[in-house]
């Protein structure tokens, strides 16, 4: 850990000065099977070498599943439990109760997950902890294309509805207004990163604000128009909506 983290933040000196110290290490990527206390002593090593190192790096931990999901035995599951599972609530609590140095609390929040409502508490409960958050990876399918159906890549769903209706290019706008709409309004949101750009090797299939070739989708337009709006505001009206 010493020479890793020292070896990275040195190379990369002035030109990289937000690092994740420490990405996923809560109970769903545990796969070592550290205990509590052993998680937060090797969180410890890393965020006082990165400060040793550069104390001007700003350093997040992040956290995926912000609900738990992996507690119940399922796709998000990664290993069988041989203990009680921690929240990625309750890892950032412990590791600020242990006097950890780190600057961020990131979070990832995907959909479709859970709906606007169940966001909005999430932020709520994370908010308590003190933190800068930074939403540090959303997305959304802009549903499957012509193409996709074609070659088998994707198929036309069967499942019910995640949220209005099945995904196309419009919903995938009307989600993305949503969620930042929702994310700009809270004052300790400090970064907002929407996962994929493209539509090139995603994470999310289709999940991209453009398609392959770079041509933008609605939702690129539509981000762009929002934040269009929100610079103009004046800085008060902003701060307060």
């Amino acid at each position: 850990m010493e020479i890793h983290t020292s070896d990275l933040v040195k190379h990369y000196g002035e030109k990289v000065l937000q690092w994740e110290v420490i990405n996923e290490y809560h109970d769903w990527a545990n796969i070592f099977n550290h205990t509590p206390d052993q998680i937060t002593e090797i969180v410890r090593l890393a965020c006082d070498q990165t400060k040793e190192v550069n104390p001007k790096v700003v350093k997040i931990i992040n956290n995926c599943c912000p609900w738990a999901e992996y507690v119940a035995r399922g796709r998000m599951a990664r290993m069988d439990a041989t203990r009680p599972l921690r929240s990625p609530r309750k890892f950032i609590q412990d590791i600020i109760e242990a006097g950890v140095d780190f600057d961020v609390l990131g979070i990832q929040i995907y959909f479709p997950q859970r709906d606007l409502s169940d966001i909005v508490r999430l932020i709520e409960r994370l908010e308590k902890l003190g933190k800068p958050i930074y939403i540090t990876e959303i997305g959304a399918s802009s549903g499957p294309t012509n193409a996709a159906v074609a070659t088998g890549e994707m198929k036309i769903p069967e499942t019910p509805y995640d949220w209005h209706r099945q995904w196309d290019q419009e919903l995938q706008s009307d989600w993305l207004e949503q969620v930042y709409s929702l994310f700009y309004s809270r004052q300790q949101i400090k970064a907002i990163n929407w996962y994929d750009f493209s539509d090139f090797r995603p994470f999310i299939k289709t999940g991209g604000l453009v398609v392959e070739d770079c041509t933008p989708k609605q939702s690129f337009y539509r981000l762009k128009e929002l934040l269009s709006l929100w610079d103009r505001l004046p800085k008060m009206e902003r701060t307060n909506k």
